[in-house]
């Protein structure tokens, strides 16, 4: 009986230790819990203050090497992938677990999963409480946000990589290419794949898909179309992933081979033409035509002819359009001033530059020449008073519209008697005359030659009655107002041999107009009066016995003419 008293009491003692709480097993030493007085919980995320197991107790923990690695750490014991946030906890001490904050520190580098594997730090006596938030999601992005191809290579690789996190299942990630720019068949395939990552892929594996470019053999502008990423499947709600950068554009840049250059290295235009044309052309191209305008500039600038004088200076911006190819050419006009002037070919330069960066200029066809030729006549003209006669020498002057290369004069005397023959480039010559006979006239001819080579001709007659004589006529001898008509020479008259005292001083002046026609003696100047208007060879000699200073001068009269009765 004794004995079953025993073994009753032991088995009500054994039951009263069971049913004591404060026996029962809260948790394990470093087991960890999140409290907050506002905690935050989701199906992605959990935060709060941390607490730490210590002797079957939670407690705060007060950690002066609080940072991403311990925080880490705490997250992945909870079942989660990583820490988004870390940092002071808004809670006080007390209200952590009892008050008592955990005994040691803890010293994580991040790649542990326990944070039994940590390090501790003994003997923590003052810090701040500790907080974190964790996330469950695994985030993919693009790895670029742009994309750049030449045509030529063909195809592009775009690339999905997982930036946080570990996959704890297969994911599905669809790559879906929208149209820009660039048109779908035309400039590429389009895309529409799916990429899997499978369980366990973590931070930095990546998925790529190659997409096709096409090489159409078309000079056109850069052109883009748009790659768009998007979760297809995989991930329970316990693990749901977030994507970063999920757009990218993916440019194309057109390397087909297009040169523009002058289509010649010189354009020659005759001045008189008044206008020159420069073409630019395509001069090697390797699609079959042009997708684009392609927009130049030509600049004149000036050479050895003169903007303003020669040529009007411009600036011009022209295109090469769409369709056009390879030998099409577009030009750029240029006046020429034609200036009556003769000279020699000239010259001014026309540049050609091009600003898109996908078109070469062909060598040597940057910049083109225009060659000037003149071709205004050459002429040559008597000087007014030519010739002049005093005594026995005829003095010729001239001028030529033109540069004068070569020029000779000639005095042609009687047939017996040689020519008289002097050079006069210089546009000047004078002849000695030392006795005359036969002829009442003598001619006189210059020929000249230019210095591009033409030639021209000029011929007046010198009279037999003047030569020797020491008067000549002063501007053309007369000048005419209305009626009145006035006579200007130098001189006092003939000599027969030039060396004799000129004994003649006065002059006759007659004018056929009147009529009967009047002749009277008159001196320099001499003005008389007609009675009617018309047109009439008026003669000026000196009163001599030889006769032989003898001027004739067309005259019009500047009023109507009306006959005149004897």
């Amino acid at each position: 009986m004794l004995i079953q008293w025993k073994l009753l009491s032991l088995l009500l003692f054994t039951i009263s230790l069971v049913g004591d709480s404060s026996f029962a097993q809260v948790c394990n030493d470093f087991d960890v819990n999140l409290v907050d007085d506002n905690v935050k919980r989701s199906v992605e995320t959990i935060s709060g203050c941390v607490e730490l197991c210590d002797d079957n107790e939670y407690l705060g923990l007060c950690n002066p090497l609080w940072d991403e690695e311990e925080a880490t750490v705490v997250c992945q014991q909870l079942g989660y992938y990583r820490a988004l946030e870390f940092g002071e906890c808004s809670l006080s001490g007390s209200g952590l677990g009892t008050g008592v904050p955990f005994p040691h520190g803890i010293d994580c580098t991040g790649t542990e999963t326990n944070l039994t594997d940590c390090s501790t730090i003994a003997n923590i006596t003052t810090c701040e409480y500790t907080a974190v938030t964790c996330t469950r999601s695994v985030e993919f992005q693009l790895t670029r946000r742009l994309y750049s191809v030449c045509e030529f290579e063909e195809e592009v690789e775009v690339c999905v990589e997982i930036v946080a996190g570990v996959t704890v299942e297969d994911v599905v990630i669809g790559l879906v290419s929208y149209y820009e720019t660039a048109t779908p068949d035309l400039d590429y395939e389009e895309l529409d794949e799916l990429l899997t990552f499978p369980a366990n892929s973590t931070e930095g594996d990546e998925l790529c898909v190659t997409i096709t470019i096409i090489n159409d053999n078309l000079v056109e502008h850069e052109e883009y179309f748009a790659i768009s990423a998007t979760g297809i499947g995989g991930l329970t709600q316990d693990a749901i992933f977030l994507l970063w950068h999920d757009y990218a554009d993916v440019d194309i840049v057109d390397d087909d081979l297009v040169e523009i250059g002058f289509g010649n290295a010189t354009y020659t235009v005759v001045e008189g033409h008044g206008h020159v044309y420069a073409c630019v052309e395509i001069t090697n191209m390797e699609g079959e035509e042009l997708e684009r305008d392609i927009p130049f500039l030509l600049v004149s600038s000036d050479g050895s002819a003169t903007d303003g004088e020669d040529f009007t200076s411009a600036t011009q911006l022209l295109a090469l359009h769409i369709g056009s190819s390879e030998g099409t050419q577009q030009c750029g006009g240029f006046d020429i001033t034609d200036d009556a002037i003769q000279e020699m070919q000239e010259t001014f330069t026309v540049s050609l530059t091009v600003a898109d960066l996908a078109v070469q200029i062909s060598s040597g066809g940057d910049r083109t020449t225009i060659l000037i030729t003149d071709d205004d006549e050459f002429q040559i003209t008597f000087s007014e008073g030519t010739p002049y006669v005093s005594g026995g020498t005829v003095e010729v002057n001239f001028t030529g519209n033109f540069e004068i290369a070569t020029a000779h004069c000639t005095l042609s005397l009687h047939p017996n008697l040689a020519n008289l023959w002097v050079n006069c480039s210089d546009g000047h010559a004078v002849f000695q005359i030392d006795q005359v006979r036969g002829r009442r006239r003598y001619p006189i001819y210059v020929n000249a030659t230019s210095t591009d080579g033409q030639f021209a001709y000029l011929d007046r007659e010198v009279r037999r009655e003047n030569v020797f004589c020491s008067a000549h006529l002063i501007n053309e001898g007369v000048t005419v107002d209305g009626l009145d008509v006035t006579v200007q020479w130098q001189g006092t008259g003939p000599s027969t041999t030039g060396n004799e005292t000129l004994r003649a001083s006065v002059f006759e002046c007659g004018f056929p107009l009147l009529r009967p026609p009047t002749q009277e003696p008159c001196t320099s100047p001499y003005t008389f009066t007609a009675s009617a208007g018309g047109e009439g060879l008026m003669t000026i000699q000196a009163d001599d016995a030889l006769g032989l200073c003898t001027f004739h001068r067309n005259v019009i009269l500047q009023v109507p003419y009306e006959a005149i009765g004897y």
